[in-house]
């Protein structure tokens, strides 16, 4: 193998580690806590719900949380109007906060663009794969493998 090919090689590695941590840092971003049940409606009661982990449409999740928020402020609007404020019960949306819900739809927001990040670095890895020369890509086989075996 010649010295350019083995330099060449060598960024390909390199290249494929850096897109290998960056996997591994949006893998990490993927297992999120969510504070509610993901189960959103825009009326209070309402039969016709949205399980969020469906929604993959960032507009919708915009609407949601403004709605949500829309709820909260002219609650606490009329809360204050009514009654002093030590005595106005929290506002809760399907049993969850504005906060809980502006929470998990900011993640599911995160998710959206880590969907599309996630695409982008394995084309890349792909573009990558496709250009490391034979030599080198038999000596990634036999160290997968060996690493396999312990």
């Amino acid at each position: 193998m010649s010295s350019t090919q083995s330099n060449t090689d060598d960024k390909i590695e390199a290249l494929l580690q850096r897109i290998q941590q960056q996997k591994d840092a949006i893998a990490e971003l993927e297992r999120p806590s969510y504070k509610t049940n993901l189960t959103f409606s825009f009326a209070e009661g309402d039969n016709r719900t949205h399980n969020l982990h469906t929604v993959s449409s960032v507009a919708t999740l915009i609407k949601m949380a403004a709605h949500v928020q829309a709820q909260a402020r002219d609650y606490h609007e009329a809360a204050a109007s009514l009654i002093s404020e030590d005595k106005v019960p929290p506002f809760l949306w399907n049993g969850f906060s504005a906060t809980d819900w502006v929470h998990d739809i900011q993640i599911l927001i995160r998710r959206c663009a880590l969907k599309a990040e996630r695409d982008k670095l394995a084309a890349m890895e792909e573009a990558l794969h496709k250009i490391l020369s034979p030599e080198r890509k038999a000596q990634q086989t036999i160290a997968d493998i060996e690493k396999q075996l312990g």
